[in-house]
């Protein structure tokens, strides 16, 4: 039962305008003020509209209280349930967010740190390049409320791709001098994709900003794309396969990444802990052109302050990212360790964290023998990093060049980085079973807080997948057949491989140009 946030859900939604929408929209629009009466004061128009707005916030809160208490007494069922992930929990449709589960439970917040991650020529760079984007796949959860999206169904898909420019660092401080911005208030791609809404900011040495905008249709002047497809393949349990790709103007592959999502989670009664799944094997990221594989693997997140109505997300354990050759031989070259340090009981939540990068030798050590940053010897160690997961972290780069220096430099400053727009395919050129068609009605009344129309819409779309169970079954065609991955290769190392299909799907969304 993925807990997600839903920070950017309003620019990414591709809705309908419909009249009741229009209507919706001029009730909640800011007052006319040259239709009121001509003798009116300003200042108690003012008042008025302060009045108004005062209201609504106390409306709000009130509403998000309501929720709270309702998503509790939910998971008050739940107590002692070894697996929500197992669980059949059907939710009220003003508990769950409009958006499908496999377009928010995604890595790719940061397209840009991502398609960065081949630049470098340096074995350790690029490992730093790892590090940065593993810290930049949870900025969801720092820059957005936490919600329940809608559970996937079996076979649903969710493609999208980002056209953007790999950010670019300074060798010096560590300063990002480039990356991507998205507006707070750019709409959809999908309901106006001709409007220009992506921005590069640059930085110099004085601080000053200059962006230059440009359309994110088929943008030309960035200098990657990067897809993002996911296919649910399980219903019970719920799984997912996920493939993210980085390709440049040419049509070179500079990055790829790969892995298997199913979460388990437990509610004790104040927090719920959410936690890898048995086939979840980690992120899996590659390097064509290197003979390179990085491994992460996912530390275990808890959701607290559900009890307060204002709920945060805490991670704890440790995050490992082991890089070995493509093939898989276990003769690996760098690893990372992330330790998420415990959180105290008392005073607010700190969210810090502590790590090394250190060299693998096959001859002394195998790759997974360390587990603790205290077991590792100092003569291995390449780099120190610590910081806040939500704001700066910097790192050290140990040897015998830097030993008379104590300056460190900044790994990433996660503060800045919001999750960036994706761009999604028209309607029309949608598949029927991806998550944005599929879900358009049921999104429709959520969105038009017509709820109990879309709690009945919700539980047919839940019957009529039961329904499909039973019939595969009893024409003994219960296995079902992804469109997109190979459905055995996945089950045996959390490794998803396309198949023909998924590949002609992902080149689709890399020749892709809103008409």
């Amino acid at each position: 039962m993925p807990i997600l946030n839903r920070a950017h859900s309003n620019k990414q939604t591709n809705t309908t305008t419909t009249p009741a929408n229009i209507n919706s929209n001029l009730n909640h629009s800011a007052p006319n003020l040259q239709s009121q009466n001509s003798n009116s004061h300003p200042h108690h128009d003012q008042n008025r509209i302060e009045q108004s707005i005062s209201n609504q916030e106390i409306n709000q809160q009130e509403d998000n209280d309501t929720k709270f208490k309702q998503l509790l007494s939910v998971l008050k069922k739940a107590v002692g349930v070894k697996d929500l992930g197992n669980m059949r929990l059907s939710l009220p449709a003003n508990l769950i967010t409009p958006m499908g589960n496999l377009e928010y439970w995604c890595y790719l917040d940061r397209p840009d740190v991502f398609s960065a991650i081949n630049e470098s020529e340096s074995e350790l760079e690029r490992m730093l390049a790892v590090l940065r984007w593993t810290f930049t796949k949870d900025s969801k959860f720092i820059h957005g409320p936490i919600c329940k999206p809608y559970n996937s169904v079996l076979g649903e898909q969710f493609r999208c791709w980002y056209d953007v420019d790999p950010i670019k660092i300074d060798p010096i401080t560590g300063e990002f001098n480039q990356y991507e911005t998205t507006s707070e208030d750019s709409t959809s791609l999908t309901e106006k994709h001709n409007e220009e809404r992506t921005s590069t900011v640059t930085t110099s040495n004085t601080n000053e900003h200059n962006s230059r905008n440009n359309s994110s249709n088929h943008n030309k002047e960035k200098e990657n794309r990067v897809v993002f497809l996911n296919e649910q393949v399980s219903h019970h349990p719920p799984i997912s396969c996920f493939w993210y790709e980085s390709r440049n103007r040419s049509n070179q592959v500079l990055v790829q990444s790969y892995g298997v999502d199913q979460i388990s989670a437990k509610f004790t009664g104040t927090s719920l802990k959410v936690f890898p799944g048995e086939l979840n094997k980690g992120i899996f990221v590659r390097l064509p052109n290197r003979d390179e594989e990085y491994q992460i693997t996912h530390p275990t997140a808890t959701i607290t302050g559900l009890l307060r109505a204002s709920p945060y997300v805490i991670i704890s354990d440790y995050t490992y990212i082991t890089c070995r050759n493509s093939n898989g031989d276990g003769n690996g070259k760098l690893r990372a360790m992330i330790n998420y340090l415990e959180e105290s009981w008392i005073g607010k939540p700190k969210f810090l964290i502590e790590g090394i990068i250190y060299e693998i030798n096959d001859k002394i050590n195998e790759p997974m023998e360390y587990t603790k940053i205290k077991q590792v010897p100092n003569e291995l160690i390449k780099v120190r990093f610590k910081g806040n997961w939500r704001e700066k972290i910097e790192y050290e780069i140990l040897g015998s060049e830097n030993e008379n220096s104590t300056n460190s430099k900044l790994l990433i400053d996660l503060s800045i980085l919001k999750p960036l727009d994706k761009s999604i395919k028209l309607e029309q050129d949608q598949e029927i079973n991806e998550s944005r068609k599929f879900w358009k009605d049921l999104t429709f009344l959520i969105k038009s807080k017509n709820f109990s129309e879309a709690t009945k819409l919700k539980l047919n779309i839940e019957q009529t997948q039961r329904d499909l169970v039973k019939k595969r079954e009893n024409n003994q065609k219960s296995n079902f057949l992804p469109k997109l991955f190979d459905n055995s290769i996945w089950k045996e190392n959390g490794k998803p491989l396309l198949i023909e299909s998924g590949s002609v799907a992902l080149q689709k969304e890399f020749d892709y140009v809103f008409s």
